[in-house]
């Protein structure tokens, strides 16, 4: 029998912080072509989310984001999304963490930018702070 574990304070917010994310990238491989416009971005965003898109830092990385060649944000997408979901592969023998060299053809340039995304969110959120 499995004692039941208290979720960290913090997890509500890093969950909200993983969906905005993904819902980042997926709107930067809407299509093939895909010109960045903050109005509709923050449409997709949760409401209360949306000031987030307005730091500098944090606008930054996303205009980073979309500077990359199309495959390489659907790289970055997939990476993602992979990543975020290993609990529920756990069991799988053949589930693998993105590594951090680049798949295919890619000059593997989205981690850099993906890893800028989350951690300027993260410290925008000062979830540092709520694990001390």
């Amino acid at each position: 029998m499995f004692l039941p574990v208290k979720p960290a304070e913090c997890s509500a917010i890093l969950y909200r912080l993983i969906k905005m994310v993904k819902t980042i990238l997926e709107y930067s491989v809407k299509t093939l072509i895909q010109e960045l416009d903050f109005d509709d971005l923050t449409k997709l965003v949760e409401a209360d989310l949306t000031g987030l898109l307005e730091r500098r830092k944090i606008k930054e990385a996303i205009e980073e984001l979309f500077q990359l060649p199309y495959l390489e944000r659907t790289e970055a997408l997939w990476a993602f999304c992979n990543d975020v979901e290993f609990q529920g592969h756990i069991n799988h023998k053949n589930y693998q963490l993105h590594q951090r060299s680049p798949r295919g053809s890619g000059s593997g340039a989205y981690m850099e930018v993906l890893n800028r995304l989350c951690n300027e969110l993260y410290d925008a959120v000062n979830v540092k702070k709520e694990l001390s």
